[in-house]
C-alpha cells in the first residue's frame, strides 16, 4: 500500500466514526458533538482571521477586493444566526470567504479525506468545521441535525450551497441543495449571499448580496418543493447580481480579442459561429480553448478530478436535462411530413 492509499484509508477510518458517533448521539438524543469544540475555539477566532488574512496575502500572494462587510444591514436582525451562503467555483474560495468576513462561523464542510491535516484544515477545525460524507444518504439526513444545533445555538454557519465547485463554461452558478432555505426557516437564520471569484487566478473579489429572511417571506413552516425552488432562486438571483457586478468591473472581453489569441484564422472562416463549437477545427482552431486553459489552471490547484466534482454536484431529479429534451431527435424518432416540424432550428433554442 502507497503512502497516498494509507492516507486515504486513515480518513476514510476516521470520517466513519465520526459518523458512527453522530448518528449515536442522534439516537441517544445528545447535542452535536461540534458544539464542545465550537465553545472551546470560539475566542481564538480574531487570531485565526488574522491569520488566515496573512496567509492569503504573503503566501498565497493574492490581490484583494472585498467589499466592505454590511453590519448596518444585520442591525434589525440581532441574536439571530446567520448562515453565509456564497458560490463555489476553486480552491480558494473558503480562506477568501473567511478573510472578507470578519465575524466568526463554522463551515459546513464534505470534503473530509483532504481538509482535514492540511495547514488549512487544521486552521480551519480551530475556527469549527462541520465535516459530514455526501456519499452516505443516512449522514446527509444527520448533518441537518448537527446544523441545527450550531445555528439554534447562536453560531453562524459558512454553507456552500451547490455542494461542489461550479467549473462550467456556461452557467454562472448551479442549482443547489433546497435544504438550506428550510433550515434558514426551522432555525429562524438569516441568509447573507455571498458571490466570489478570482480575476487572472491572482485577485480575489468578494461582493455581498442583501440579506434574506424566509421566515419573513414564508412563515415559520415546512415548504413544498415549488416554493423551494423559489425560495433558492431569491438566493441564486442575490449571488447573481454580485457575480455580473465583478464581472463588469474585471472581466469585460471583446470578442475579437478572444478570436485574435485562439482562432487567429477565423475571420476568414465561411461560418463564425463554428468556432465557438466544441467540434476542433486544425486549420483555424476553436475559442473553447480559452475554457480549457481556465480549467486546467483550477483543476490542478486541488485534489479534484472533473468526474469528481460532477459526481458531487447537486442534481433536482424533478428537472429534465437538455439532453432528454432532445432525445427524440437521435433516438427513434424517424422524420416524416407529420414530425417535420419537431426538427425546426426555430424549436431548439
Amino acid at each position: 500500500m502507497t503512502k497516498e492509499e494509507k492516507r486515504k484509508t486513515k480518513r476514510f477510518l476516521e470520517l466513519w466514526e465520526l459518523k458512527k458517533l453522530r448518528e449515536e448521539r442522534i439516537k441517544e438524543g445528545l447535542p452535536a458533538s461540534e458544539l464542545e469544540s465550537i465553545q472551546k475555539n470560539v475566542k481564538l477566532h480574531n487570531f485565526l482571521h488574522k491569520v488566515i488574512g496573512i496567509n492569503n496575502g504573503l503566501l498565497e500572494k493574492m490581490e484583494k477586493d472585498y467589499e466592505e462587510f454590511p453590519y448596518h444591514l444585520l442591525e434589525k436582525y440581532k441574536k439571530r444566526p446567520i448562515i453565509f451562503a456564497p458560490n463555489h467555483v476553486r480552491m480558494q474560495d473558503i480562506e477568501v470567504e473567511m478573510e472578507a468576513t470578519p465575524i466568526h462561523h463554522v463551515l459546513l464542510s464534505g470534503d473530509y479525506e483532504n481538509v482535514h491535516g492540511s495547514v488549512a484544515g487544521i486552521l480551519l477545525e480551530k475556527n469549527g468545521i462541520l465535516y459530514f460524507d455526501m456519499t452516505d444518504t443516512v449522514d446527509r439526513k444527520n448533518i441537518q441535525k448537527v446544523l441545527y444545533d450550531v445555528l439554534s445555538n447562536g453560531y453562524n454557519v459558512l454553507w456552500y450551497y451547490e455542494g461542489t465547485w461550479n467549473v462550467s463554461e456556461k452557467n454562472p452558478y448551479n442549482d443547489g441543495s433546497y435544504q438550506i432555505v428550510q433550515t434558514a426557516i426551522d432555525t429562524n437564520a438569516i441568509v447573507i449571499p455571498i458571490s466570489f471569484d478570482m480575476i487572472d487566478h491572482k485577485k480575489a473579489v468578494i461582493r455581498y448580496g442583501s440579506p434574506i429572511d424566509y421566515r419573513e417571506i414564508y412563515g415559520q413552516k415546512k415548504l413544498s418543493h415549488e416554493e423551494k425552488i423559489e425560495a433558492l432562486d431569491i438566493l441564486k438571483g442575490e449571488i447573481g447580481k454580485g457575480i455580473i457586478d465583478i464581472w463588469e468591473k474585471y472581466n469585460f472581453t471583446y470578442r475579437d480579442s478572444l478570436i485574435k489569441k485562439y482562432a487567429p484564422d477565423l475571420h476568414s472562416y465561411p461560418n463564425k459561429e463554428e468556432a465557438f463549437t466544441f467540434k476542433k477545427k486544425e486549420k483555424y482552431g476553436t475559442l473553447h480553448k480559452c475554457f480549457e486553459e481556465y480549467l486546467d489552471i483550477v483543476l490542478k490547484q486541488w485534489h479534484f478530478s472533473l468526474d469528481d466534482l460532477e459526481s458531487k454536484r447537486f442534481v433536482d431529479k424533478t428537472k429534465v436535462e437538455q439532453e432528454e429534451v432532445f432525445d427524440h431527435l437521435y433516438n427513434g424518432l424517424k422524420p416524416n411530413m407529420n414530425n417535420a416540424f419537431l426538427f425546426s432550428k426555430r424549436n431548439h433554442h
